[in-house]
């Protein structure tokens, strides 16, 4: 984008930008929560979030995904206003992508279609483009505007349940940088994060048995999809902490002690074969989660990353050490992968900008979690855990998302678009822990 094209871009991006705000800012006018007005602050950060990711991928790096989905996706919309018909085909996969590759003259664009993953971020892209009246900066906040919609929902769900915390809750979910920025764009991980709140909010009305409905199935159904297809080990950890969640609701319900202490190992023991056999399932469907390949793709990734040479790419790169190609042997990297996803890159590992930023956001990250363990009393875990499902469910799924992307990545570059999905629920796990010695924390079953 040079001149005249870069600043068309840039007034109709301040357009939508305007237009947007004032839709929420109306939406909120008469609502006087607290939460409605983080919603308004998380909401404009968003879109800047947006705005910014945009210009520092444009003028910074000059290249990415982001272009190249947005560039797909222009083109897609231009197949399905020339012909609807093979277009609705070929978005719905009713036909080969033969003659998409005579239409699509970039070959490098035409491979984006080769996967499904990449090929559903260009359909959600071509219908937002098309909103977004094929500007590559509205386009982008409207990116932003569907990941704030999960963070939105997801946030709600943590509101009700602790509704003394909203406040707090609230700078969790909305004030992260890297969430702020890396999930605002037309990337992958935008998508994630907005399916990803709006399916844990709907699992909650269910769980919860209020407001049972098709619509909920749906969308449920819908999210569950979508996650697969684009990034399918979202679901690998969100799967037995939902499982968590539902079978210690049921035990923590028992009212006899006794009973409790019979029921607990067995369920505990259903949540471990159940959450085995839905990986064997998902394996099976996909032989790219078998735990061979698994461990294969990280080995590549840590050959290519971690190494000394100063090139593109190598520079960010970590290892989590030798292991062996086996279950212990990935298990032995548990705790060592949560670390790095968590508090990682240490301030003496920063060789580059983007390294630099994600150092400070994992220092505060360090400072409140180490806060947290020195106010936190052992004996309130318990309490914790025992009537609060819903916290074994966030707990599991952050530890569990946190080891699986910390043990593939092995790029910091890449890592701190990667994790973003879990520092809001590992943001309120720490929230929720600051405030359990205090009578501020509150439980809403």
């Amino acid at each position: 984008m040079e001149g005249l094209d870069l600043a068309l871009e840039l007034g109709l991006g301040g357009i939508y930008f305007l237009l947007l705000t004032s839709i929420v800012f109306i939406y909120t006018f008469n609502k006087k929560g607290i939460e409605y007005k983080f919603l308004r602050i998380g909401f404009v950060l968003k879109l800047l979030g947006g705005f910014a990711f945009g210009l520092v991928y444009l003028l910074y790096y000059g290249y990415g995904d982001t272009f190249t989905y947005f560039e797909s996706a222009r083109i897609l919309s231009d197949i399905i206003s020339d012909d609807p018909v093979y277009g609705t085909k070929l978005v719905f996969g009713y036909v080969d992508y033969i003659r998409a590759e005579d239409l699509l003259y970039n070959h490098r664009i035409v491979n984006y279609y080769r996967g499904d993953d990449t090929f559903n971020v260009i359909k959600i892209a071509a219908f937002l483009s098309i909103i977004g009246l094929k500007s590559f900066f509205c386009t982008t906040l409207l990116f932003s505007v569907f990941a704030f919609f999960g963070q939105w929902k997801l946030y709600q769900t943590f509101a009700e349940r602790y509704p003394n915390l909203k406040k707090e809750l609230a700078i969790a979910h909305f004030l992260i940088p890297s969430v702020i920025f890396w999930g605002s764009g037309i990337l992958k991980d935008s998508l994630i994060i907005g399916f990803l709140g709006i399916l844990i909010f709907q699992l909650s009305r269910l769980h919860d048995f209020r407001n049972i409905k098709l619509k909920s199935i749906v969308i449920i159904a819908i999210c569950v999809f979508f996650i697969y297809t684009i990034k399918g080990y979202v679901l690998l950890a969100l799967f037995p902490a939902v499982l968590f969640w539902i079978f210690f609701s049921v035990n923590s319900k028992l009212e006899s002690k006794i009973l409790k202490t019979i029921i607990f190992p067995m369920l505990l023991l259903v949540v471990t074969f159940s959450s085995i056999y839905s990986y064997t399932v998902i394996s099976s469907i996909d032989d790219k989660y078998a735990q061979e390949n698994l461990i294969d793709q990280a080995v590549t990734y840590q050959s290519n990353h971690f190494t000394e040479i100063e090139q593109e790419g190598t520079r960010s790169g970590y290892t989590l050490g030798e292991y062996d190609r086996s279950i212990s042997g990935m298990l032995r990297n548990f705790i060592p992968a949560i670390v790095v996803t968590l508090f990682r890159p240490f301030p003496w590992e920063i060789k580059n900008i983007v390294m630099a930023l994600a150092s400070f956001e994992s220092l505060i990250f360090s400072f409140f979690a180490l806060l947290t363990l020195y106010r936190f009393k052992l004996k309130t875990l318990f309490r914790l855990l025992t009537n609060d499902s819903f916290l074994i469910m966030v707990i599991s799924f952050t530890l569990i998302f946190a080891f699986i992307v910390g043990f593939s990545a092995y790029n910091f570059g890449a890592l701190v678009r990667y994790k973003i999905p879990c520092l809001p629920m590992f943001s309120s796990i720490l929230v929720i822990f600051m405030y359990s010695n205090k009578s501020k924390l509150k439980i809403r079953k």
